[in-house]
């Protein structure tokens, strides 16, 4: 894996966790473009539209970087996907990295439900110093400060935080920083995804 610190590398930052997802590309530490657009559940022709079209903005991509998570079990698995098609298509290096990292500011926490727990991170001076971690309602209120952000507020309403939703062009800021661990492209879940499976059904 190519190192953050050398400048003259263009870099695709993908971040797809959320229902508001976002492609940025750098060259060395200048973005060049980032458009943000909904994605969720629906058709995905709009994301890889967008995709292309920055693609094209430079003649090759060094390096991919891609959130993968915590957050929406298919857009993590889209956005990964994306990076990995890439990466054998065209022996791109790519790497992982904590979605929470991308949302704005360099101090924050951020706190999201987790089906009966919750999940914590916490930022300070633009570093992950904690979590993702899961915790009771007890234990987060008392981890809990005036700079705690979510993108799912509707679930939370009890809870004192404040909407906002990871960017990928703060995502490639981090990296380009410095001190970001370097995650595969597996999708990072607290909990095991929410599958019923069928039921079964005799076939006499």
């Amino acid at each position: 894996m190519k190192t953050a610190g050398r400048s003259s590398l263009n870099r695709l930052i993908i971040e797809s966790s959320t229902t508001q997802a976002s492609v940025a590309l750098f060259s060395g530490s200048e973005l060049l473009v980032e458009e943000i657009f909904p994605s969720g559940r629906g058709p995905v022709s709009q994301f890889f539209t967008i995709l292309e079209r920055t693609l094209k903005r430079v003649e090759k991509v060094d390096e991919i970087i891609v959130g993968v998570g915590p957050g929406s079990y298919s857009g993590i698995r889209i956005g990964i996907s994306a990076a990995i098609g890439l990466q054998l298509a065209r022996e791109i290096p790519a790497q992982g990295v904590v979605s929470l990292l991308g949302f704005e500011g360099d101090n924050y926490q951020v706190v999201l439900d987790a089906r009966g727990s919750w999940t914590f991170v916490k930022i300070a001076n633009g570093m992950l110093v904690a979590g993702p971690l899961n915790c009771t309602r007890e234990e987060l209120l008392e981890k809990l400060d005036s700079s705690c952000l979510t993108f799912s507020p509707d679930a939370i309403t009890d809870l004192p935080v404040m909407k906002s939703y990871p960017l990928a062009s703060m995502l490639g800021k981090r990296v380009l920083a410095g001190g970001v661990t370097p995650l595969p492209l597996q999708p990072l879940y607290l909990k095991k995804p929410h599958i019923t499976v069928a039921k079964t059904t005799p076939l006499f």
